[in-house]
């Protein structure tokens, strides 16, 4: 039923394994690249004068599988972004909020959300979406300075960014923000303790999986795509707040095909979820 998909999208379990020293564990080719195998583990501080976090990744360099976490500088996770096979998660702690996608293919752009995050600057390259301005030595380390044009609704007020890339494993080492109007740039650099890339097969079974509380409110989407089951139509599951005193949260389903799904496409209250619920209270067949 689908309502057991609202109410339990995806199994999820934090994780916070340490794995190695620090130190590349990488040599030859760049790490990202199409014939390349492995899991890439980060373990990262991000600092300018806006921004103090910690970041951990871990990127399966050929499924494009992987996870980031990131906190604040005393620890509290701000931020959780999965992608396992065909789902696609993201938790926003500030607003104790969970995304889920799933059912998409392996071209969709949800499938590499991982990699074009912690990898940025290099797959914006290889895209043509940012251009390689030459190199430099940031940390000791051999950079491909780019150079990258922001629009409008994410330039923040500073639309040209120019960062130092490590060659070798594309992860950004520093980051030069620049306003329109001049003026000088705002830095921010990351420091890694760990980079390495280790076989999946050392890995723990359960590497990919993410726990959010209970109490999050959620939405979540099915793709129509390819990879989608018949028997799984296209919908939308969001969770809605109540107030205090009443339901925890009410999920309602959208079809996102039109004429395909419950009541032709129409808005459908799926169940109601009350304080100490595990699976939620049937609002009707579905």
């Amino acid at each position: 039923m689908l309502m057991s998909l609202a109410v339990a999208a995806v199994a999820l379990c934090m994780v916070g394994i340490t794995v190695g020293a620090a130190g590349t564990g990488q040599s030859g080719s760049q790490v990202g690249q199409e014939n390349e195998r492995g899991v890439l583990h980060i373990k990262g501080t991000k600092q300018g004068p806006q921004v103090h976090e910690m970041i951990e990744a871990w990127l399966d360099l050929a499924t494009h599988e992987g996870m980031i976490l990131q906190s604040s500088a005393d620890g509290q996770l701000r931020r959780a972004l999965l992608v396992a096979g065909d789902t696609y998660t993201q938790y926003l702690a500030d607003a104790n909020h969970v995304l889920v996608r799933q059912g998409f293919s392996n071209s969709s752009p949800f499938a590499t959300r991982v990699r074009d995050e912690l990898l940025t600057y290099r797959v914006a390259a290889d895209h043509g979406t940012a251009e390689r301005i030459g190199s430099g030595f940031v940390q000791g380390r051999v950079t491909d300075r780019i150079r990258r044009t922001l629009g409008a609704s994410e330039s923040n007020g500073f639309p040209i960014v120019v960062a130092d890339v490590d060659r070798e494993t594309g992860l950004v080492l520093r980051e030069e923000a620049i306003m329109d109007e001049g003026g000088p740039p705002v830095v921010t650099e990351t420091t890694y303790s760990v980079i390495e890339l280790i076989d999946r097969s050392a890995l723990p079974m359960d590497i990919l999986q993410l726990r959010v509380p209970a109490d999050a409110s959620r939405e979540e989407y099915v793709e129509d795509g390819p990879s989608a089951a018949p028997s799984r139509p296209a919908y939308a599951v969001y969770a809605v707040p109540a107030s205090e005193g009443s339901p925890v949260a009410q999920f309602r389903r959208t079809s996102t095909t039109p004429g395909a799904g419950p009541n032709g496409g129409a808005e459908e209250l799926l169940a109601i979820v009350h304080q100490g619920d595990r699976g939620g209270t049937p609002a009707g067949d579905d």
